[in-house]
């Protein structure tokens, strides 16, 4: 035992907490696929919660009227995201996306969204289509090494863009 547990004394205000994720507002954020639905949301949510810098990857930049104007409401709050349209299919394109996250700040974490959408039954999916999936939408181990690089990242949030498989692997500060 460390030290005796007193009991609250009467003049003691008690107040209940309710536990809620916050960003550190200093650190940079990653998105890869951070212009889709999913991406903006999860942006809005983490604004919320204190995050204040962000790199969002596209291949086309923002086109759609939704996109732009999101980015305008975000930066009207003082939030800086920068739109990345490099490749990150090879371990040196998530080195250079993780190294332009690095220049707005410490990078507190990275949320892998990225995916390519043409589904369909697997009988009548065309070999382009397979390939424009499989090939394009970088693996979970490119990303290993370069983040590893960028010790301390809070948090790697990965989806493989099959299914629904969002993964949260922590790396030990």
């Amino acid at each position: 035992r460390l030290r005796d547990e007193k009991s609250p004394a009467s003049d003691e205000l008690m107040i209940p907490a309710i536990p809620r994720t916050v960003f550190q507002n200093n650190k940079t954020y990653i998105i890869t696929g951070g212009l889709g639905g999913f991406g903006l949301e999860l942006i809005n949510w983490m604004v919320e919660r204190e995050a204040r810098k962000f790199v969002v990857t596209s291949r086309s930049g923002a086109r759609e009227l939704y996109q732009k104007s999101r980015l305008r409401y975000f930066e009207s709050l003082g939030v800086t995201i920068e739109v990345f349209t490099g490749s990150t299919a090879t371990e040196g394109g998530c080195a250079a996306l993780l190294q332009a996250g690095a220049q707005l700040g410490p990078i507190g974490g990275v949320f892998h969204l990225a995916m390519i959408l043409r589904d369909g039954l697997f009988d009548n999916l065309s070999a382009e289509d397979f390939e424009a999936v499989v090939l394009r939408v970088p693996a979970r181990g490119e990303y290993d090494s370069p983040i590893r690089h960028f010790r301390p990242v809070g948090f790697a949030a990965l989806h493989e863009g099959c299914g629904f498989d969002l993964v949260g692997v922590l790396f030990p500060r």
